[in-house]
């Protein structure tokens, strides 16, 4: 919930801060954002998107999660991805981005043992 309500209102801040950046431009704030809060740097894989139609559809590899390396430090590897607050950072702020609801879905964590996060 504070990741996502965090995004939402970091994206609200790129309209208003960079009102006449193009698409990409502005929503790479999110994910320099996301690294200069200590969740990791993002990689994009592959992004569509479409402010204006609202369409999305991303695949984002995280390197260096913080969640996922504070998880290991406190309990070891985990059978389930483990960074919630950057799922959710990430799912405020594309939902609030393209103007529709986006929810992100981490397929591989380095919590889990994986060599990054997606």
């Amino acid at each position: 919930m504070i990741g996502y309500a965090e995004g939402t209102r970091d994206a609200e801040t790129v309209r208003k801060v960079r009102p006449h950046a193009s698409g990409f431009d502005a929503f790479a704030v999110g994910l320099q954002a996301h690294a200069l809060y200590g969740l990791g740097w993002a990689e994009v894989e592959s992004m569509r998107m479409n402010p204006d139609t609202g369409e999305f559809a991303g695949d984002v590899r995280v390197h260096d999660s913080m969640e996922a390396s504070a998880h290991l430090e406190a309990f070891g590897p985990s059978a389930e991805p483990t960074c919630w607050m950057a799922i959710g950072y990430a799912s405020g702020f594309t939902s609030a981005f393209v103007g529709r609801p986006c929810v992100y879905v981490e397929t591989e964590c380095k919590g889990m043992g994986c060599t990054s996060c997606r």
